[in-house]
């Protein structure tokens, strides 16, 4: 009886911290605007984005790769194999938007046990700019994506982190 009283309590106490969390986040997500794209000099960024397999919403995730609000970009896609089912829809999003420099590159790294560290390193050595987001494949990237990773941005800063929200 007193263990069951006691786990009760927990699993309260637990869903009581989760609402809270997501009533904070939602707090915090209304209160975002969008960002104009840069008027001045804005530094050219390399996104490489981890591939593997055919996600929901794939087309519509490189489709918003393609089309962000940042004067300069390159997207550099990474997979491990050639025969992944994402080569295909990749490859026609390259050729479907050629004003964005975009590559493909394919080869199964071995630097750490980490499968997704592994199919980014690559990307980040042929990385053409200073700046380098690395952005998952599932991610349906804002528009002004960038603009916030920049905005973000201070002198003593080492990395910006922007968590993705799930549906």
């Amino acid at each position: 009886m007193e263990l069951t009283v006691t786990a009760a309590l927990l699993s309260t106490a637990l869903l009581l911290v989760n609402l809270a969390s997501i009533l904070l986040a939602s707090f915090k997500l209304k209160r975002r605007g969008r960002i104009a794209p840069p008027a001045g000099k804005a530094p050219p960024v390399s996104i490489v984005v981890p591939s593997r397999g055919v996600e929901p919403f794939a087309e519509e995730t490189l489709e918003r790769a393609f089309s962000l609000d940042w004067p300069r970009y390159e997207l550099i896609f990474c997979v491990a194999h050639a025969d992944d089912p994402v080569v295909g829809p990749i490859t026609d999003a390259i050729a479907l938007f050629p004003a964005v420099p975009a590559r493909l590159l394919v080869g199964d790294d071995r630097i750490s046990g980490n499968p997704k560290l592994n199919n980014c390193v690559k990307g980040w050595e042929a990385a053409r700019h200073r700046w380098v987001i690395l952005a998952d494949s599932n991610v349906l990237m804002p528009r002004d994506y960038v603009q916030h990773l920049m905005a973000a941005w201070r002198p003593d800063t080492g990395l910006v982190c922007s968590t993705p929200i799930g549906s």
